[in-house]
């Protein structure tokens, strides 16, 4: 069954894309205009995003098949599919996404960015969005962000200027 997002594709990838921009971190790598490309990355955030789009599959999939179990059931119960989703997402925060391995997926790779970043120079820094969602939009990966962007915000934390 195909995931039907309720929310607006353009205005989240848009929040999820500037929202860092407005948390004080102690080490803030800036949004460019335009962003650094993934080709034009350095090796290792290459790397780190070939290795995060591996996890990310996984864990999208698990949470399509999940919403898709959850809106069947929903359908079972009597619901007809318009209703059956939207009684599935008045139990989820933000459909799909809300799912816990896509969770993991984003703050895990979210991190391992911030260290990557740690080792190469200021210039050649890429915003930990970017390469979580960024480079998706560049690619079309439309599935995904459509799931991704259904986020109200990235499921990280600041401590003493750092992200957690």
């Amino acid at each position: 069954m195909p995931f039907h997002h309720v929310h607006d594709i353009k205005r989240g990838i848009h929040r999820l894309l500037n929202a860092p921009q407005d948390v004080p971190v102690r080490d803030p790598v800036p949004l460019r205009a335009p962003a650094i490309k993934s080709v034009s990355a350095p090796p290792a955030h290459r790397a780190l995003y070939a290795d995060y789009k591996r996890h990310l599959d996984g864990a999208i999939r698990k949470a399509l098949a999940w919403w898709d179990d959850m809106v069947a059931a929903a359908i079972d119960r009597g619901s007809d599919p318009a209703a059956a989703e939207k009684e599935v997402y008045s139990r989820t925060f933000s459909g799909p996404v809300a799912r816990g391995e896509v969770i993991w997926t984003l703050r895990t790779y979210w991190l391992k960015c911030v260290a990557a970043n740690r080792e190469v120079p200021v210039e050649q820094r890429v915003p930990p969005q970017v390469l979580l969602l960024g480079w998706l939009v560049d690619e079309r990966l439309d599935e995904w962000v459509s799931v991704l962007t259904g986020l109200p915000y990235w499921p990280i934390g600041l401590q003493d200027g750092e992200w957690v």
